[in-house]
């Protein structure tokens, strides 16, 4: 059974949109990082042993809501998207911006760092996955699902990226191998588990 061992109040000014949550190792913290209609991106920090959740840093930059964060496997970089269309990637240790990528009008709906936190993969209204080099900020390529409005996306490897369209499709862009059907709703979201592949559709949570 689980429960809700916290509860963090007036967490942001409007309502949260994204959350990510990574554990660094090397420095032995759990950071949370969230994002929300309020334009601002949070990093937290967790602890299990006191079950306390403190605010580490306040990020500005977005113009209007923020609607993706994630954090890279290392979890020492935090990258968020906005409705303003813009990138912007944060050093989690230092609190400082580390650069911002103009991702195009609309075209950063969702994103996700790669296992080894070089790419980045970036969903767009008409199905585009745009890959960014995470170090220069320069997109890498761009891959065509021929799809709609992406959802959500996630890493399965190095080169392998999940997604979500709007079509009500899970699909592998690249290979077009495995097409998991028969949802009812719309996806909101994937997140990988131990060889499965998690989804959150409108009513109900699956594994595949």
């Amino acid at each position: 059974m689980y429960g809700v061992t916290h509860r963090q109040e007036h967490a942001h000014e409007e309502g949260i949109w994204c959350v990510s949550w990574v554990k660094n190792v090397s420095r032995d913290v759990d950071y949370i990082v969230t994002g929300a209609a309020d334009n601002m991106v949070k990093a937290w920090t967790w602890s299990d042993q006191v079950s306390q959740l403190e605010h580490k840093w306040t990020f500005h930059g977005h113009q209007l809501g923020v609607v993706s964060v994630d954090i890279d496997p290392a979890g020492s970089v935090a990258a968020s998207s906005g409705l303003d269309g813009y990138i912007h990637l944060w050093d989690l240790e230092s609190g400082k911006q580390i650069r911002s990528i103009d991702g195009g009008q609309v075209d950063v709906w969702t994103l996700s760092f790669s296992p080894d936190g070089k790419t980045m993969a970036t969903g767009s209204h008409n199905g585009h996955i745009n890959l960014f080099n995470v170090q220069t900020g320069e997109k890498r390529s761009s891959l065509d699902t021929r799809g709609k409005f992406t959802m959500s996306i996630a890493h399965v490897s190095t080169r392998c990226v999940l997604i979500f369209l709007i079509k009500h499709t899970l699909i592998e862009p690249r290979w077009q191998t495995n097409s998991l059907r028969g949802y009812r709703w719309y996806y909101k979201s994937v997140r990988l588990g131990n060889r499965k592949v998690v989804t959150y559709a409108r009513r109900s949570c699956y594994a595949n």
